[in-house]
């Protein structure tokens, strides 16, 4: 049977103009909608996985409502508060949501103030996507791994004795393990102490994405070049170790 579309449950957020820039985290998730009425902003189509996340109770100055009926009611409460407002003309949030935002005026600092970019532990541990072995270990196994095991892993040696090895899922070996937010490798059980920043740290460090930002839990960085990864197989791994014996 079809679903009622009138039992439908909605969940949209609320924001001021002037603090728009706040929802730059969550600017890439494609199933979010943006319209606005004067200097209100409205956001709708959040999953309630979504709605729940460290990346939205991050965003200050926003209002959360469910929609039922075109009723808006603040989240968590059975009672509507007002209606949202007709002929709304809806779009996609990447394309309503410009790249380059107005400055960014947080009320906690300002953009021209210096900030010091801190990782702490993590409130929600996330998927692991790289992970820095031994080249000895790593050879190793790839002699004995079935090819299938290999796909959709990418890597490169990171320095003389380690590999970076990216993808998932990845090889089950012991190693230093991160995790992927945007286009920064996290330390596995860290994230940035305020992650609202991140596409703010990205712009500013590494605005054209060809880079990938690898970070320590000591909040240092180094950057490495996309397009030096090569994809995982058991003749690249072998060349690159006699070759590197070679070197030595």
């Amino acid at each position: 049977m079809a679903e009622n579309p009138s039992n439908h449950i909605n969940f949209l957020l609320e924001i001021d103009q002037e603090h728009l820039s706040d929802l730059v985290q969550i600017r890439s998730w494609f199933n979010l909608k943006i319209a606005h009425e004067g200097r209100t902003y409205w956001v709708k189509d959040f999953t309630q996985q979504q709605l729940e996340s460290l990346e939205v109770k991050s965003i200050p100055f926003k209002k959360l409502y469910s929609l039922q009926n075109n009723l808006l009611f603040p989240y968590g409460s059975k009672l509507p508060s007002k209606r949202l407002p007709s002929a709304l003309l809806w779009t996609p949030l990447e394309r309503g949501l410009p790249v380059t935002l107005p400055a960014y005026n947080h009320n906690y600092f300002g953009l021209q103030e210096k900030i010091q970019v801190k990782l702490v532990p993590a409130d929600i541990e996330q998927p692991d996507f790289g992970l820095v072995v031994s080249l000895a270990t790593l050879s190793a196994y790839v002699q004995t791994a079935p090819a299938i095991r290999l796909q959709n892993l990418s890597w490169l040696i990171l320095k003389p004795e380690a590999a970076l090895v990216l993808g998932t899922p990845l090889l089950p070996v012991p190693g230093r393990s991160y995790w992927q937010r945007g286009s920064h490798l996290l330390p596995t059980g860290y994230d940035f102490e305020l992650p609202v920043l991140q596409e703010v740290i990205q712009q500013k460090i590494n605005p054209e994405q060809e880079e990938w930002v690898f970070w320590q839990p000591n909040g240092s960085y180094s950057f490495i070049t996309k397009a030096q990864f090569r994809p995982l197989t058991i003749s690249s791994v072998r060349l690159s170790v006699q070759s590197a014996s070679v070197t030595s």
